[in-house]
């Protein structure tokens, strides 16, 4: 049975929504309102070399040829293949993106590394591209939040699982993994994957451009839970970016990504530093809070491909939507050149006078903006009249709110102060609010006068 009931009334004199006052002026005593750093994972996601996997490769075409899998596709047109992004994001909680890259093909054969820009984004003898979730590369995997979806149609040749996917160094671990050919002939690998997580469906069967293969893990000689996507043609594995230092390919990507993928991930107050512990624990980001009179605010903005010297532009906006602060950072994170994943965080503690309300906390970076509402909130007491007279009670799928009148209008937040949409109807003596959409607490504020935290079991 779903239940609702009624917790705190909160005075809306006494409750605020805010995620930090931050101002541009330079001067020491403003300088004292907030202390801003960078953070970052320490660990870097790689994998070993593959040469155990491409012996495998051999295998797995040599059956596909016995039981005529290939046959056909060999000798269909051989058309340059193009690939769409082999990651996809399935919860998608608020933000712009999901993951980053750590290791592009390395491509000098004289024993440097440089990648495809003439760049050092690899390491020694990695032929394949590695694109792990972000932030929280243990968190994402364990609610397995990213799927590994195929880049081109084709067939199954191999299917590889069962084998332990929580590893941290590159031993000789056997990895999960799905091998596809494709018409033409051409092969792709999706490797280090979840145990247990790969499609129900076999060898030989076919797979469509973006279908479902498995999640993403860290099985096999990795360091952390990614995404190893490698390439072959004809026989040869090659790097699917185009670049001067891959001259003569042409990019087998559908649309091609930048070299420095520059973007905004996330962006989140959260109740204090982020935790990224050894591997192979799950991160705690730390984003669900409210906020009391007192209490630090942490603003908390996760990048990908975060190059030193960049700037964000942090805005706050007042109930009325009007700016009341904003910060100008420049991120200076040298000797880096960048961070393929960071963030950036800020504390802030809180005025006694901040007007009622609820307030917005817009990021800008390269022209992209995030905006987050949070949640800060004093309950006080409530008299016996009120309690009386004030009633939130769940009946036949919906919410009946009695107490207040038509004009002082109902809307839903969860704890991070996203809205959350639901139907609502005034019908005549209460407020019908249809079903939320998850278990939880959530925020009900009834326009101009209280707020009810309602939980939904």
């Amino acid at each position: 049975m779903v239940s609702y009931f009624f917790i705190v009334y909160l005075n809306m004199r006494n409750w605020i929504l805010l995620c930090g006052l931050l101002s541009t002026q330079a001067n020491a005593q403003e300088q004292e309102r907030f202390i801003s750093k960078p953070i970052r994972q320490t660990q870097t996601i790689e994998c070993a070399d593959h040469d155990p996997e491409r012996h495998e490769l051999k295998h797995a075409l040599h059956i596909a040829d016995s039981l005529g899998i290939s046959t056909k596709y060999k000798h269909q047109n051989k058309a340059i293949l193009k690939f769409s992004w082999p990651l996809k994001w399935v919860n998608q909680t608020p933000g712009n993106s999901f993951y980053s890259l750590s290791n592009y093909f390395e491509n000098d054969p004289t024993g440097l590394v440089r990648d495809y820009n003439c760049g050092k984004r690899s390491y020694n003898g990695h032929k394949g591209t590695d694109i792990y979730p972000w932030p929280g590369w243990w968190l994402s995997m364990d609610n397995q939040e990213v799927d590994v979806v195929a880049a081109a149609g084709g067939r199954i040749i191999t299917k590889l699982d069962g084998n332990y996917d929580r590893n941290c160094t590159m031993g000789n671990q056997n990895w999960n993994a799905i091998y596809l050919e494709h018409p033409g002939g051409g092969v792709t690998w999706y490797g280090h994957l979840k145990k247990s997580s790969l499609t129900g469906k076999g060898l030989g069967d076919s797979i469509s451009e973006g279908e479902f293969l498995g999640k993403v893990g860290s099985s096999g000689r990795s360091t952390g839970p990614h995404l190893h996507f490698e390439v072959y043609e004809s026989g040869i594995v090659i790097d699917p970016y185009a670049g001067a230092c891959n001259s003569g390919m042409a990019s087998r990507w559908k649309n091609q990504h930048s070299y420095y993928n520059q973007a905004l991930i996330r962006s989140f107050c959260t109740s204090g530093e982020p935790i990224f512990p050894p591997c192979p624990q799950q991160e705690n980001l730390k984003k669900d809070s409210i906020y009391a009179q007192g209490d630090s605010i942490y603003l908390t903005n996760y990048y990908r491909d975060l190059k030193n010297g960049d700037t964000t532009i942090l805005l706050l906006r007042n109930p009325m939507g009007v700016i009341i602060d904003s910060l100008f950072t420049i991120h200076n994170i040298s000797p880096d050149v960048f961070y393929d994943a960071g963030g950036w965080l800020w504390k802030r503690k809180l005025g006694p006078t901040a007007s009622d309300g609820i307030y917005a906390f817009e990021s800008k970076y390269r022209g992209n903006t995030l905006i987050s509402r949070f949640i800060y909130a004093i309950p006080t007491s409530i008299n016996a009249q009120e309690k009386r007279n004030t009633s939130v009670v769940y009946e036949l799928d919906f919410l009946k709110v009695r107490g207040f009148s038509e004009f002082e209008y109902p809307t839903i937040f969860d704890l991070t102060g996203r809205q959350i949409k639901v139907t609502t109807e005034w019908e005549g003596e209460y407020w019908k609010i249809g079903r939320l959409p998850f278990s939880g607490v959530y925020l009900l504020y009834l326009k101009g006068k209280k707020a009810f935290l309602i939980s939904k079991k």
